[in-house]
């Protein structure tokens, strides 16, 4: 048993033991009363045991996909907003305009002495 269903949903695990045992107990009254059959009370229970239910299992994995799903949207939020101007100056400014600003900005922040310098090397 998980902290988390000690938490959220103390006592179910036990609770749905208990009924599964008082579902077996009637199973079995039925087949000793000749309400059923003995296949048929085989049948009843491989399916209670196919349909047993594991509660603190349970509340742990929804716990593990709540958390996930809200860390993915807070982080999908984040990346969103802060892409948003990127996103919009790429659309919007034409290709050419960039290459030119960045011609600019190269020989600007000196890499045309920095060129000049490695093609006299040479």
């Amino acid at each position: 048993m998980s902290f988390l269903s000690a938490i959220f949903a103390p006592g179910e695990q036990a609770r749905g033991d208990a009924l599964d045992a008082q579902l077996a107990a009637l199973n079995q009254q039925a087949y000793n009363d000749g309400k059923i059959s003995a296949d048929e009370l085989q049948r009843r229970n491989v399916e209670q045991a196919q349909n047993y239910v594991d509660v603190g299992g349970q509340v742990d994995q929804a716990f593990v996909e709540g958390a996930k799903e809200g860390y993915d949207n807070t982080t999908g939020f984040i990346k969103a907003t802060v892409a948003a101007p990127f996103k919009f100056a790429w659309d919007i400014i034409p290709w050419q305009l960039m290459l030119g600003g960045a011609v600019f900005l190269f020989v600007y922040m000196g890499g045309w002495i920095w060129l000049k310098g490695l093609l006299a090397k040479k």
